[in-house]
């Protein structure tokens, strides 16, 4: 068959014939799990790349145990993405409305669900991101260690706590400085309950455990937490 024409205006055009393998071929040469042998590929052979865990940082303990105020700290300093409990939360309350404590617990179910599809989002991209919520131990850990199979981290989890008095003592004062749809007076024979049981207990996800008491939050080494921290994500933090 004789070439065709070269068109009038110049322009150049390219068939699969012309560049000598289909669409196909150049993407299998490139993809996971392939490689390429005498200018085609063949799946299954080519060696993956495999990554270290993810460092990330988890700051957990009950209500009223100085969470915000460290989760924020270490976030600030070694300038990580933070995904706070209540900062969703109150964006929820924002967006759907405020109402009874039926209410107030259905928007904390759907935190808790957004809270890890933002953490797998920062996995699958290999981002050290801080994660701060008053996490139930029994039920998170096996969803962290379920998320670790898929995208393995290692976790360095910052547990604040407090006496069981100084906790009850804070979350009585800060009634009426949240916002309104935490029903915090309504809801403290509950977290009363909550705080006594242990229910916020260390997570324990799989990887190092570091407990800071914060009954006197002027005891509490700040330079020594933002050295474990900035150690365990290798970020570089503001002096």
């Amino acid at each position: 068959m004789p070439p065709r024409p070269a068109p009038r205006d110049g322009t150049t055009r390219t068939t699969g014939r012309d560049v000598g393998r289909s669409l196909p071929e150049a993407v299998a040469e490139t993809a996971p799990g392939s490689t390429a042998v005498g200018g085609a590929a063949r799946a299954g052979h080519y060696p993956r790349r495999v990554d270290p865990p993810t460092p990330i940082l988890l700051v957990t303990g009950p209500p009223a145990s100085g969470k915000t105020f460290v989760a924020g700290l270490v976030a600030d300093r070694l300038r990580l993405p933070l995904i706070a409990k209540d900062d969703i939360k109150e964006t929820l309350f924002e967006s759907l409305g405020t109402g009874d404590v039926a209410w107030s617990q259905q928007l904390g179910r759907a935190t808790r669900e957004l809270i890890f599809w933002a953490l797998e989002a920062h996995l699958r991209a290999r981002r050290p991101v801080l994660v701060e919520s008053n996490f139930a131990a029994e039920d998170a850990r096996p969803r962290f260690r379920a998320l670790a199979g898929r995208h393995p981290f290692a976790p360095l989890e910052i547990h604040c706590t407090a006496d069981e008095d100084v906790l009850l003592a804070r979350y009585a004062a800060r009634i009426g400085s949240r916002h309104p749809g935490h029903l915090d007076e309504q809801r403290m024979p509950e977290i009363a309950e909550a705080i006594g049981s242990g229910r916020h207990g260390p997570v324990r996800a799989g990887g190092q455990l570091l407990v800071v008491d914060t009954t006197a939050f002027e005891d509490v080494d700040a330079d020594a937490l933002l050295r474990a921290a900035r150690a365990h994500v290798g970020a570089d933090g503001v002096p």
